[in-house]
């Protein structure tokens, strides 16, 4: 069983008082989410599934010779991505 650890009083109170000025209207989105993100325990931030080069290259239906042109690559750094 692995423990998670909590965070301290401090991060929760300096989290609480960014809220605070969040909702306020004191502090923007970006800055909020900076702040709490550095202070919460990492678990409990959202993660994003990994993506890869042939995904998203499939997803906009282009050859590895279009998808490289667009991004600014050579057509080999492409495969090799995709290989990786």
């Amino acid at each position: 069983m692995t423990k998670t650890k909590q965070p301290s009083r401090l991060a929760r109170e300096l989290v609480e008082m960014t809220g605070a000025q969040r909702r306020l209207g004191l502090m923007d989105e970006v800055a909020f989410q900076k702040i709490t993100a550095r202070h919460l325990e990492e678990n409990a931030l959202p993660t994003a599934e990994p993506i890869t080069a042939a995904a998203v290259r499939e997803k906009t239906h282009l050859s590895q010779a279009a998808f490289a042109r667009y991004l600014n690559m050579t057509r080999g750094y492409v495969s090799h991505l995709e290989r990786a």
